[in-house]
């Protein structure tokens, strides 16, 4: 008959590392709900405003969006922190009902959860280049449970029990469905958000006197006749929206060619040009601004190449950028300040205190609009 093991974490009674480990799996459990929440409102705004929402952008390394957008925020629409969130409330549970065949398991779950985020961690590290904080709390707090598990738990680290081990199988693969269908709604219902994106879009005063004179464009120009529809960005090459909106643009492109025009405009969230930003938040949003700014019949490559290196922009691959590109005599002499300076001195003209911000026909809208809702608008404008 097993007796359980001799030494226990959550079957001896209270005890300060019970109190702790409870406390933690709470605070984990929390944490992975607020990220799975943010999830959903960043990949599937309900309307143009909280299409710029952003949970913890505090610089270029430390940011939510880089996860949230890239390949390992989900698993088939499934976001990540669901199942993170499982996990933690059975360890929540199990510390408040304890049992020796749940400590068993659990130890071994633990350990398997701190692997995974061991890997998500060091995938951020070095292929994002980022880390997103509200995950490096996650991690830390799967850490510390599984260190309170190997420290006062003699429950073998790689033996599970079935009943509890079946539970936890049943629990995470109801998680994995409920979530696929509600993404899978949510995928639909996009369809009919664009009809209110329409009517918001339509409730939006136009800029007083905004006009079209950025020399750096995207697709076409405003002197194309064909152009019914001019579309404006106020950007940041380090910003994560921004990327998501560069790459949005393709599609955009594709999907009308020359009867809309897309121009940039710079908003580099740096303070080494920017007068408007107090810090250094992306550090080589200016360098990278002036390197794309130097020749305009250049912009479009350059543009791209530096939103597709943005997890690894450094002073060594910017430098390199610009002497391959025949413009680093333009860098050094900063020749192309002027231009970027005016840029930004538009954006503070018409109020612009986030990136991006896209001006659509003369109206302001903040935030990167999902492409569906920004073909739907297009094709509502170019009735007219």
């Amino acid at each position: 008959m097993e007796l359980g093991p001799r030494k226990t974490l959550t079957g001896g009674g209270f005890s300060i590392p019970l109190a702790i480990f409870i406390f933690i799996a709470l605070v984990a459990t929390v944490t992975s709900s607020y990220l799975a929440i943010h999830f959903y409102d960043v990949r599937f705004p309900s309307g143009l405003k909280d299409a710029a929402s952003s949970l913890c952008n505090i610089s270029s390394f430390f940011n939510c969006d880089s996860a949230t957008f890239s390949p390992i925020a989900d698993f088939k629409g499934i976001p990540i922190a669901a199942f993170g969130g499982v996990l933690s409330i059975l360890f929540f549970l199990s510390g408040l009902f304890p049992s020796s065949a749940w400590e068993q398991t659990n130890k071994t779950l633990s350990f398997i959860n701190l692997l995974g985020c061991l890997s998500l961690f060091f995938y951020s590290i070095i292929i994002l280049k980022s880390l997103c904080p509200l995950c490096t709390l996650y991690y830390v707090c799967s850490a510390f449970i599984f260190f309170l598990y190997y420290k006062y738990s003699d429950a073998s680290l790689f033996k599970i029990h079935i009943g509890p081990t079946i539970f936890s199988l049943v629990i995470l693969s109801i998680t994995a469905v409920s979530f696929y269908q509600y993404t899978g709604g949510l995928k639909e219902k996009q369809m009919g958000i664009s009809s209110k994106i329409i009517s918001e879009f339509k409730s939006l005063p136009k800029l007083d006197g905004f006009q079209f004179k950025s020399p750096f464009y995207l697709h076409s120009d405003v002197s194309n006749p064909n152009a019914k529809v001019i579309i404006s960005i106020f950007s940041d090459f380090q910003c994560p929206h921004c990327k998501r909106v560069s790459e949005d643009m393709s599609t955009i492109i594709r999907r009308f060619k020359n009867q809309i025009a897309i121009n940039y405009y710079f908003f580099p969230l740096d303070s080494s040009c920017n007068p408007q930003i107090s810090s250094a938040m992306h550090p080589f949003a200016c360098k990278a601004a002036l390197i794309s700014a130097c020749d305009p019949t250049k912009f479009a490559y350059l543009h791209d190449e530096i939103f597709k290196h943005q997890e690894t922009l450094s002073e060594d691959f910017l430098n390199k950028l610009a002497q391959d590109n025949g413009v680093k005599e333009c860098l050094d002499q900063k020749s192309s300040y002027p231009s970027v300076e005016k840029s930004i001195k538009q954006g503070v003209l018409y109020n612009v205190e986030s990136t991006p911000t896209l001006v659509i026909n003369g109206v302001k809208v903040e935030g990167a609009v999902p492409p569906i809702h920004l073909m739907a608008l297009v094709e509502e404008l170019l009735k007219y």
